[in-house]
């Protein structure tokens, strides 16, 4: 029982030190230098000649983006999503803007 105990208590510790360890990411960091920092992504995806490595941590996500064996970016989806909101308001401006033109409004 002690074991298992002594055995959960660091896997918490160690998943928690990964995920502090997003806040260090940096653009122009390697690829590996992430994967040393945070790990391997739970997944890659190609995006427009770069990829998007996405991490999964607890409750909370991370998108590292990759370019040339370089990061490029980097958020947590709570930035990503308000990232989102912006771009929403955005395309509601857009769209009043494309209605009083279709109304002869200027």
């Amino acid at each position: 029982m002690k074991k298992i105990l002594l055995l959960s208590i660091i896997t918490i510790f160690l998943s928690c030190s990964k995920t502090a360890n997003f806040d260090k990411l940096e653009v122009g960091m390697t690829s590996k230098e992430v994967i040393d920092l945070v790990g391997e992504p739970m997944e890659k995806t190609d995006f427009f000649g770069a990829e998007m490595w996405i991490y999964k941590v607890g409750d909370s996500g991370h998108m590292v983006t990759i370019s040339s064996d370089t990061i490029t970016g980097h958020k947590s989806s709570e930035e990503l999503a308000e990232s989102l909101k912006g771009l929403d308001k955005d395309f509601e401006k857009m769209a009043e803007g494309i209605e009083n033109i279709d109304n002869g409004v200027e």
